[in-house]
């Protein structure tokens, strides 16, 4: 036996589906059989499908290039993007790291491994941190020392 709150919910989910196109052709007929016995069900059903076509026809309009030249000048926008990305960095960073040291220990504490192996995964590991910290010495010297930064092609 249907409760109303049960048939409410059953209502619902098949106004829902037709709102979607997602009914098939039985429940499609059987929800219309219900729209023409229930005037308020229909008249629920008709306010959304307005609310639905206009929201599909709605279309956002966009910034002019001002704005973003503007925000992009604030300071707050500034400190806070650098800020975000000091952070993100330094997770990442501790993430890498830990994973590395863990991999390490286990590389070169695992006694089947030739000695050449452990050699070749300790020295790729070094050339990869010692080319990562120079390209970060790189990027960070071009930053400070970029005379075209404020330049907008």
């Amino acid at each position: 036996m249907n409760t109303p709150d049960e048939k409410r919910a059953r209502n619902e989910a098949l106004m829902m589906a037709a709102l979607d196109g997602e009914l098939s052709p039985e429940h499609s007929e059987a929800f219309q059989a219900l729209l023409r016995k229930d005037p308020a069900l229909r008249l629920e059903y008709e306010t959304l499908k307005r609310n639905q076509n206009l929201m599909k026809n709605q279309k956002l309009t966009e910034p002019v290039p001002e704005f973003w030249d503007t925000w992009n000048q604030q300071l707050f926008t500034r400190i806070e993007r650098g800020f975000g990305w000091v952070l993100f960095t330094l997770g990442a960073l501790l993430l890498l790291g830990y994973t590395a040291w863990i991999a390490l220990e286990e590389i070169l504490t695992e006694p089947a491994l030739p000695f050449w192996v452990k050699a070749a995964v300790v020295l790729l590991t070094a050339g990869t941190l010692i080319l990562l910290v120079s390209l970060a010495r790189e990027r960070w010297f071009t930053r400070k020392n970029e005379r075209y930064k404020d330049i907008v092609r």
